[in-house]
């Protein structure tokens, strides 16, 4: 989560050893980046598929470019859920985050790979968006000018990818997002 302390018992240049939920899955090395320490993934080892968490700070942030980079080459199918999702607190939102909070990280994280070309950059990715795609199959109006980055258009890459239903099954967003979704 950005901003979250992580105790590091390593200088820079040492090797580390990356886990996520106890598995081993990459190999870096720790490096020093605007006074600040930060870990540089050499060497992915999960093969397989992936899942992606915190997914609106992941999508945005270009640190992840290589990251991507490596899980097209792979052909990945990467499923994407956020976590730990809070509003802004300018928002002054009072309701608990999960109401409405996790549909729109899932959200920012799609406009975000979009907007900033990944999902062109990286076409053999296999993405797989919780949460119906959060708002994205409803604003497609909105994202529009994502064309202009989007050689074959943004409905195309949104068809493209897979969506879980699980916020997608009540029967008022159930049917809007069949049709902007073909069946799978």
């Amino acid at each position: 989560r950005r901003g979250a302390v992580v105790p590091l018992e390593k200088l820079a240049g040492d090797p580390v050893d990356i886990f996520v939920n106890g598995r081993l899955i990459a190999r870096g090395e720790v490096l020093v980046m605007n006074d600040n320490f930060c870990i540089r993934v050499a060497e992915l080892l999960a093969g397989g598929d992936a899942v992606v968490t915190a997914a609106g700070d992941i999508a945005c942030d270009p640190l992840f470019d290589p990251v991507f980079d490596e899980l097209d080459r792979r052909k990945v199918a990467v499923f994407i859920h956020p976590t730990h999702c809070e509003a802004p607190e300018h928002t002054g939102l009072r309701a608990p985050p999960f109401a409405v909070e996790y549909v729109f990280d899932t959200t920012r994280a799609i406009v975000n790979l979009i907007y900033t070309g990944t999902v062109r950059r990286c076409p053999d990715i296999r993405f797989i968006w919780s949460h119906g795609g959060g708002t994205a199959p409803y604003i497609t109006g909105r994202l529009s000018g994502a064309s202009q980055v989007l050689p074959k258009g943004l409905i195309y890459e949104l068809q493209k990818f897979y969506y879980d239903t699980a916020q997608a099954f009540n029967p008022y967003t159930l049917p809007s997002f069949k049709k902007l979704v073909p069946n799978s």
